[in-house]
């Protein structure tokens, strides 16, 4: 038995040895003289950092903790991932060894990852095993593909710089809209792509400039706006709706089945589109469309207007919205909606119309057209809940005021004459001293639209044709943003960070069968002198 028992520790002594020539800092290698097939693979499936999709810089540390991710079976099967994605996966590999060169850190937390593909608009997804990423998918050969969130959608062809024929997106990620309930994700028909200059305009497009409305629908374009670097607007006629994000070059349609005309009016607040609309069953525009650009999901505020028997001039910033609410019997009320609160108020019950509501994150102003037909500038604020009119009134005014806009604590309108209604004077308004002074114009005045401490407005001086003015009130600095060696007219001008939004009419060609209407125009701010050393700019 003694002899028995050495033979026994002698043969377990050597077994660890063995071992130990196929360990390495706890990851199992091939073996004597093989090589691993997931290590190959890997290397050539890698993507230089100038590839990848936006935010991977920051994916350089290796993850701590062990996936989330399902273990993998062999053969090809399909598993649902977290983000709900169903992924062709490919059959086992042996786990990356620590340390090699072939591994790429996973992102912290992040069990999926899309980004650029090599070849141009194409995308590959990875997912993350073992703290190593490995492909799991990309655009077949010959097709196209852009990222949506963690998630590679598939286009068969791309015409002008748009994807065509793609799968639809899936809905996924947290949403701003989690306090309501969605109603559906968005169809996803419409076209997207990055914007790409044609020969036929691309003179015509100004230093800074970039052209939103590249795709035959000048004709139309009224309602727009902008926050941060996401633009949006409407096309009048047809009721569609595009979205622009400067940063990604990112241009989209969005598209809601069921839904005969998406937008009358719209605004945006962060990744969350509001916008007036109606549908295949109602006749007049008394829907209001909440739609989360990043998660794809929209809600139909149908609870806070189902009195209502016509929304427009829909506006919001922070968290909020405001429209004019009407009601059968009533003129044209001011509505507020707080979405993250769930709080929905009226906040004027007077016996004549209430227009044009515009917020700010403090203050929320209006214009109130009396009985005697003077209009008055209205101010809410937003936390005391105190209202009062800026420029009261006693007798008949024969001057108008246009549609007025809060911002940091100033107030700003323009006045026209009733008679020719054309605009001549900028009145700007300070809360916190109660001072209201006029401002310099060049010339008429209109669209005045504020941003911190800037204000943009079009002005008719240069050649009796309308160009872009920008007053910088911190810097005390005024300046034409367009000026005489533009062609057509600027006008309706809003800004938001470094970029200005504006319609411009006579500039580029139309299509056969289009009258003449607006396009829409982006334009880069940090390309003015006046801004060069800007921080935001930086």
């Amino acid at each position: 038995m003694p002899g028995q028992t050495l033979i026994m520790l002698k043969t377990m002594l050597l077994g660890l040895v063995l071992a130990s020539f196929f360990v390495v800092d706890g990851c199992q290698s091939s073996g004597p003289g093989e090589t691993s097939q997931g290590d190959n693979d890997h290397d050539s499936e890698r993507v230089d950092d100038g590839d990848l999709g936006e935010g991977d810089a920051e994916n350089t540390e290796v993850r701590e903790e062990e996936s989330d991710m399902p273990p993998q079976t062999d053969g090809d099967q399909e598993i649902e991932t977290e983000t709900g994605v169903d992924i062709d996966r490919e059959p086992d590999r042996d786990p990356e060894p620590d340390g090699d060169d072939s591994c790429v850190p996973c992102a912290n937390g992040v069990p999926l990852r899309c980004g650029a593909g090599e070849a141009a608009n194409t995308c590959v997804l990875w997912d993350c095993m073992n703290g190593c990423e490995r492909e799991v998918a990309r655009t077949p050969e010959g097709q196209y593909g852009y990222c949506d969130g963690a998630r590679c959608v598939d286009c068969l062809a791309m015409e002008a710089g748009l994807f065509r024929d793609c799968e639809e997106p899936a809905a996924d990620g947290d949403a701003d809209l989690d306090s309501v309930a969605p109603e559906g994700v968005l169809s996803g028909k419409g076209p997207r792509g990055h914007l790409q200059p044609t020969d036929d305009w691309v003179a015509s497009v100004m230093p800074g400039e970039r052209r939103l409305s590249q795709f035959g629908l000048e004709d139309g374009l009224d309602p727009h706006d902008i926050d941060g670097d996401r633009v949006v607007w409407c096309h009048g006629q047809t009721g569609r709706m595009f979205t622009y994000q400067a940063s990604e070059n990112w241009f989209e349609e969005l598209t809601i089945d069921g839904v005969e005309h998406l937008c009358w009016w719209v605004s945006v607040d962060g990744n969350v589109v509001y916008s007036t609309a109606t549908s295949k069953d109602q006749l007049s525009s008394r829907d209001i469309f909440a739609i989360d650009i990043v998660s794809r999901r929209w809600k139909r505020l149908d609870n806070v207007t189902d009195q209502a028997t016509s929304v427009w001039q829909i506006n919001a910033d922070h968290g909020r919205v405001t429209w004019g609410h009407e009601m059968i019997g009533y003129y044209s009320q001011i509505a507020l909606y707080d979405i993250n609160g769930d709080e929905f108020s009226v906040l004027t019950q007077e016996s004549y119309p209430q227009q044009a509501p515009r917020l700010s994150d403090k203050y929320l102003v209006w214009i109130y057209q009396r009985s005697d037909w003077a209009y008055e500038v209205w101010l809410y604020d937003l936390f005391s809940h105190e209202t009062r009119s800026l420029t009261p009134t006693d007798i008949y005014d024969s001057t108008a005021r246009g549609v007025p806009m809060a911002f940091s604590h100033f107030v700003v309108w323009s006045t026209y004459n009733t008679e020719d209604l054309v605009a001549k004077k900028v009145f700007l308004y300070d809360i916190s001293t109660d001072q209201t002074t006029q401002l310099e114009t060049a010339g008429e005045a209109s669209g005045i639209w504020g941003d911190s401490d800037r204000l943009v407005w079009a002005d008719s001086s240069i050649n009796y044709q309308f160009r872009i003015r920008l007053k910088d009130m911190a810097k005390e600095e005024t300046t034409w943003v367009t000026n005489d060696t533009w062609t057509g007219t600027q006008s309706l001008p809003k800004l938001s960070g470094r970029w200005l939004v504006y319609a411009e009419t006579d500039r580029f060609p139309l299509p056969q069968g289009f009258n003449r209407g607006w396009d829409l125009v982006l334009f880069d701010l940090c390309t003015l002198d006046l801004y060069k050393n800007d921080p935001m700019c930086q």
